[in-house]
């Protein structure tokens, strides 16, 4: 096997630096370094961890990289997706209760119709019928109030949907999530606001 080449991709498509892959490997970043230039081989043992990664295809290779992208962004960030005709939260960002008390760590997996009122419900619905989540949308900026429990309170909203090729979903949508300064006169006449970009066809992709 081509070592060099393979843990090249295996960076690449995890957006792993070597000292990164290195520590999961249990091995100095030198090693890493090595293989890639193809100046020594893995032991066998990291043989086996690297052929366990690499069995993965691409796209969950990719999925998994862009899981990890939320897990550990800076702002308040999920995952959403469509399955069996409902949308659901699939990640959160870790850290969320230094940052917001509106998204929790145990909203994954319940669906997002109903969490955060009426307002983003409805938001919600024109997303769907415009194709957020077929593959129809490039991304999405969004003014909204959430409300739960009683409590409300503006965001601004960035959505980017991602073609993920599973079982039981085709689209995932990146969320992130930002509060506007506004003052309290300004946050009782916020309204919501939707700005869609649609999806554009590249003259190789076949017209159905």
């Amino acid at each position: 096997m081509d070592w060099a080449r393979k843990i090249k991709e295996l960076r690449y498509f995890e957006d792993l630096k070597q000292d990164v892959l290195a520590r999961q490997l249990g091995v100095s970043q030198a090693s890493v370094s090595q293989w890639e230039r193809g100046v020594a081989e893995p032991p066998e043992s990291a043989q086996r961890r690297l052929l366990r990664r690499l069995a993965q295809t691409p796209p969950e290779r990719f999925l998994r990289a862009l899981k990890q992208s939320v897990r550990s962004s800076p702002n308040v960030a999920f995952l959403m997706a469509r399955r069996d005709g409902t949308v659901h939260i699939e990640l959160v960002s870790e850290g969320l209760e230094a940052r917001t008390d509106f998204l929790r760590a145990d909203d994954v997996g319940r669906p997002l119709r109903g969490l955060f009122g009426e307002q983003v419900d409805a938001q919600l619905a024109e997303l769907e019928k415009a194709g957020l989540f077929d593959g129809k949308l490039e991304g999405v900026q969004a003014m909204a109030m959430l409300t739960r429990e009683g409590r409300s309170r503006p965001v601004q909203v960035s959505m980017i949907p991602f073609r993920i090729e599973s079982a039981d979903i085709d689209f995932v949508v990146r969320v992130e999530v930002r509060y506007p300064s506004l003052t309290v006169d300004n946050v009782q006449h916020v309204e919501p606001e939707l700005i869609m970009l649609p999806h554009r066809r590249s003259e190789l992709e076949p017209d159905f």
